[in-house]
Protein backbone atom coordinates (compact mmCIF):
# COMPACT_ATOMS: atom_id res chain seq x y z
CA UNK A 1 0.00 0.00 0.00
CA UNK A 2 2.70 2.65 0.43
CA UNK A 3 4.43 1.75 -2.67
CA UNK A 4 0.81 2.98 -4.55
CA UNK A 5 1.40 6.24 -2.50
CA UNK A 6 4.91 6.95 -3.48
CA UNK A 7 4.14 5.82 -6.76
CA UNK A 8 1.51 8.95 -6.74
CA UNK A 9 3.31 11.24 -4.94
CA UNK A 10 6.32 10.76 -7.49
CA UNK A 11 3.98 11.21 -10.21
CA UNK A 12 1.95 14.49 -9.23
CA UNK A 13 4.45 17.09 -9.80
CA UNK A 14 4.84 15.26 -13.53
CA UNK A 15 1.10 15.66 -13.93
CA UNK A 16 0.98 19.10 -12.66
CA UNK A 17 3.83 20.31 -14.68
CA UNK A 18 1.73 18.32 -18.22
CA UNK A 19 -1.25 20.24 -16.68
CA UNK A 20 0.62 24.11 -16.44
CA UNK A 21 2.07 23.18 -20.01
CA UNK A 22 -1.14 22.78 -21.75
CA UNK A 23 -2.50 25.52 -20.28
CA UNK A 24 -0.22 27.85 -21.19
CA UNK A 25 0.10 25.93 -25.20
CA UNK A 26 -4.07 26.97 -24.87
CA UNK A 27 -3.20 30.36 -23.11
CA UNK A 28 -0.40 31.21 -26.08
CA UNK A 29 -2.68 29.68 -29.19
CA UNK A 30 -5.42 31.73 -28.41
CA UNK A 31 -3.09 34.62 -28.39
CA UNK A 32 -1.25 33.70 -31.55
CA UNK A 33 -4.95 32.85 -33.26
CA UNK A 34 -6.16 36.20 -32.31
CA UNK A 35 -3.11 37.91 -33.87
CA UNK A 36 -2.82 36.03 -36.91
CA UNK A 37 -6.36 36.54 -37.45
CA UNK A 38 -6.34 40.17 -36.99
CA UNK A 39 -3.08 40.32 -39.30
CA UNK A 40 -4.90 38.62 -41.62
CA UNK A 41 -8.08 40.94 -41.96
CA UNK A 42 -5.75 44.18 -41.49
CA UNK A 43 -3.68 43.09 -44.94
CA UNK A 44 -6.87 42.15 -46.93
CA UNK A 45 -8.49 45.24 -45.96
CA UNK A 46 -5.05 47.05 -47.39
CA UNK A 47 -5.35 44.75 -50.79
CA UNK A 48 -9.19 45.48 -50.89
CA UNK A 49 -7.67 49.83 -50.81
CA UNK A 50 -5.24 49.33 -53.14
CA UNK A 51 -7.45 47.68 -55.51
CA UNK A 52 -10.43 50.10 -54.81
CA UNK A 53 -7.47 53.27 -54.95
CA UNK A 54 -6.33 51.28 -58.60
CA UNK A 55 -10.09 51.53 -59.50
CA UNK A 56 -11.16 55.02 -59.06
CA UNK A 57 -7.78 55.86 -60.60
CA UNK A 58 -5.96 57.50 -57.45
CA UNK A 59 -3.20 55.15 -57.51
CA UNK A 60 -1.76 54.40 -60.94
CA UNK A 61 -0.61 50.66 -60.86
CA UNK A 62 -0.57 48.63 -64.37
CA UNK A 63 -2.92 45.28 -64.73
CA UNK A 64 0.00 42.83 -64.60
CA UNK A 65 1.34 44.80 -61.42
CA UNK A 66 -2.10 44.69 -59.60
CA UNK A 67 -2.37 41.01 -60.34
CA UNK A 68 1.04 40.11 -59.51
CA UNK A 69 0.21 42.31 -56.11
CA UNK A 70 -2.55 40.55 -55.51
CA UNK A 71 -1.69 36.75 -55.86
CA UNK A 72 1.44 36.76 -54.37
CA UNK A 73 -0.03 38.55 -51.28
CA UNK A 74 -2.60 36.38 -51.06
CA UNK A 75 -1.09 33.24 -51.36
CA UNK A 76 1.51 34.25 -48.94
CA UNK A 77 -1.23 35.57 -46.26
CA UNK A 78 -3.16 32.25 -47.01
CA UNK A 79 0.60 30.34 -46.26
CA UNK A 80 1.09 31.33 -43.18
CA UNK A 81 -2.51 31.45 -42.13
CA UNK A 82 -3.07 27.80 -42.95
CA UNK A 83 0.69 27.13 -40.96
CA UNK A 84 -0.96 28.60 -38.02
CA UNK A 85 -3.80 26.99 -38.01
CA UNK A 86 -2.33 24.14 -38.11
CA UNK A 87 0.05 24.99 -35.07
CA UNK A 88 -3.09 25.86 -33.23
CA UNK A 89 -5.19 22.82 -33.87
CA UNK A 90 -2.55 20.33 -34.50
CA UNK A 91 -3.11 16.22 -35.27
CA UNK A 92 -3.60 13.99 -32.67
CA UNK A 93 -0.77 11.88 -33.88
CA UNK A 94 1.50 15.44 -34.05
CA UNK A 95 0.81 16.04 -30.64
Amino acid sequence: MTNDKTDLKATNPILEEELKSIKQNRLSRLIYGRIIFGFNVFWFIIIISVVVCSGMHLLELSDSVLIALITTTTANVATFFLIMLKYIFPNKKDV
